[in-house]
């Protein structure tokens, strides 16, 4: 572990690709192209619409939050029926 960079985290950017980043930080090279089996897989799933799903369902979770938030932090009065 001495001969570690000790700002390697440093190099990361939102930009980064880690697959890329993590292969030369240990050597590693892939046989295959990676990024490319995943989309190809990806697309017999219908990544598409999985994506699209997890999307609204983050959309929707998060007007809700917002709606909850309004309602019990705003002028409103929440009456709790016993």
């Amino acid at each position: 572990m001495q001969g570690i960079d000790e700002g390697w985290n440093k190099e990361i950017t939102k930009n980064t690709n880690l697959t890329d980043f993590i292969d030369g930080f240990f050597d590693f090279i892939h046989p295959v192209p990676v990024g490319e089996d995943v989309r190809r897989i990806g697309e017999n799933y219908h990544m598409g619409d999985i994506v699209k799903s997890e999307t609204d369902r983050e959309i929707e979770k998060e007007r809700l939050k917002n709606e909850y938030k309004i309602v019990f932090t705003g002028d409103s009065v929440v009456e709790l029926v016993l």
